[in-house]
């Protein structure tokens, strides 16, 4: 007869959050043209990867307008410093998030005009 391992106990009050998905707000990302990070055109929606395990994506609400390749050197690892691509793609979601603003795709709900 087998015995099974015991699962380890999860932390009191650690909860494992759900994250959000939203393919409307994926493609307000995509609606902007060109890379935020480097200004090529295409984009893609690149989720940023803190807080999340193996195979698993944040909110949507993280993604950023980056092309290709720096979508590549951002997420892979291989290039850059965990911490200096965890700052860019900070710096690329508010830029994203600017850039949404400015075109009038997302704005303050009941705000007065």
């Amino acid at each position: 007869m087998k015995t099974r391992t015991p699962m380890p106990k999860k932390r009191a009050g650690k909860r494992r959050t759900v994250a959000v998905y939203d393919r409307n707000w994926l493609d307000i990302v995509r609606s902007i043209e060109c890379c935020v990070r480097c200004g090529k055109y295409g984009v893609e929606a690149a989720h940023a990867d803190v807080g999340k395990g193996m195979g698993q994506k944040t909110d949507d609400v993280t993604a950023c307008a980056l092309c290709p390749e720096c979508h590549h050197d951002l997420g892979n690892g291989s290039k850059l410093e965990r911490e200096f691509r965890r700052s860019e793609m900070d710096r690329c979601l508010r830029l994203t998030l600017i850039a949404l603003w400015r075109a009038g795709k997302i704005g303050v709900v009941g705000a007065a005009a």
